[in-house]
């Protein structure tokens, strides 16, 4: 679908590791009770891209604490203030082989690098930081727990972020937020839904898209 609406596309090498979330997709809408740190964030990758030096010292955002996808979604949004897309991929499925590839993209597109379940703490982990570190002016990296700053970083360019995880107001919000975009109606059952399941903002739009996908193969009419 990129290739048909003249997307760039990744290096066929990472492709099928990575994923492009473009600023103007629905998609990297973010919680309200995200949006200021959000901004904060945007903000200081946008100092740092803007440094006049010659060449602006690497600035690494560290998310942690909500669930990874909630943290993926999170640094869509940031990209998406800065406007441009967010080269996404996981540690877990994306080898340290293929990080030169990864950055290079990232400069390329250009979009901001994200890269999950990343453990510092392991040989993968440091050998992924020095590749950041070395190759991407920002990028953002996360993992479920906090991560000691690289020794050969700066402390002020490592950025902890702890994205708090939504609670049931902020959880009632996102889930009518997301099911008025989609065309259901919520008649007032998203408060239960909110109460009953302590979904992140990810699960509650991938519980969204199953039901809207259900509904098209009961042949339902959704308004948008």
């Amino acid at each position: 679908a990129d290739a048909l609406l003249g997307r760039t596309m990744p290096d066929a090498r990472i492709a099928p590791l990575v994923r492009v979330h473009h600023p103007a997709d629905s998609c990297t809408e973010i919680p309200s009770a995200h949006q200021e740190l959000a901004r904060q964030v945007s903000g200081c990758l946008r100092d740092c891209l803007g440094s006049r030096s010659a060449r602006p010292q690497p600035l690494l955002v560290a998310l942690h604490v909500a669930p990874e996808a909630d943290l993926e979604l999170f640094a869509a949004g940031v990209a998406r203030q800065l406007g441009v897309p967010l080269l996404a991929g996981s540690a877990r499925t994306l080898p340290p082989s293929l990080g030169i590839e990864f950055v290079r993209e990232s400069m390329l597109l250009p979009c901001v690098p994200f890269l999950g379940g990343l453990d510092l703490g392991k040989p993968d982990g440091e050998a992924w930081a020095r590749t950041l570190i070395d190759g991407a002016p920002v990028a953002v990296v996360a993992s479920e727990q906090p991560q000691r700053r690289p020794s050969e970083l700066a402390a002020g360019n490592w950025l902890p972020i702890a994205l708090p995880v939504l609670d049931v107001p902020e959880r009632v919000e996102f889930w009518s937020k997301t099911v008025a975009a989609v065309g259901f109606p919520s008649n007032g059952g998203v408060r239960e839904l909110a109460e009953d399941f302590a979904l992140s903002a990810a699960e509650i739009r991938q519980a969204t898209q199953a039901a809207v996908r259900q509904a098209g193969l009961r042949g339902e009419e959704l308004r948008r």
